[in-house]
């Protein structure tokens, strides 16, 4: 018997600088709209910007943890199954992106054992990349998949 998994999920964790030493207005602001475009780089152009003006933006530095958004996610759009979670942490923005794979694109359930040797997760992760705009995180990122 080979190893199998069903509803493998992932979840990716992306830090970005929010506010570097010695950074001027446009430089932070420029790093906030980077951090933002990853939660809503789904939206066309023009949509992007009215999201972006109407979030507020944080000014303190030694703010603690704030969760960036009003509902805490932001799910994604049918058929996928997962969320963005933005928060603050201090001097930097941070972002958890989960994604499982229990629906598959036609919105059906994918409740069939997957072999691990089909990489199930390097899929997911690949799927989660592209929803991210293929941008990573500035400070590094973390990728921790439901097999630990």
């Amino acid at each position: 018997m080979s190893d199998s998994i069903i509803y493998p999920s992932i979840d990716l964790f992306l830090y970005d600088l929010k506010e570097g030493l010695g950074q001027n207005a446009n430089q932070i602001d420029q790093n906030r709209r980077q951090f933002w475009q990853k939660v809503y780089g789904d939206l066309d152009e023009k949509s992007f910007e009215e999201t972006y003006t109407k979030l507020s933006p944080t000014q303190t530095l030694d703010s603690g943890i704030i969760s960036l958004l009003e509902t805490r996610y932001r799910y994604f759009p049918d058929p996928f199954d997962g969320y963005y979670e933005p928060l603050e942490l201090n001097d930097t923005y941070a972002l958890q992106v989960d994604y499982s794979g229990k629906l598959d694109a036609n919105n059906q359930s994918n409740d069939q054992p997957q072999p691990l040797h089909d990489k199930p997760f390097f899929h997911l992760k690949q799927e989660l990349i592209q929803r991210l705009s293929q941008q990573t995180g500035i400070r590094g990122d973390s990728t921790r998949d439901s097999r630990y």
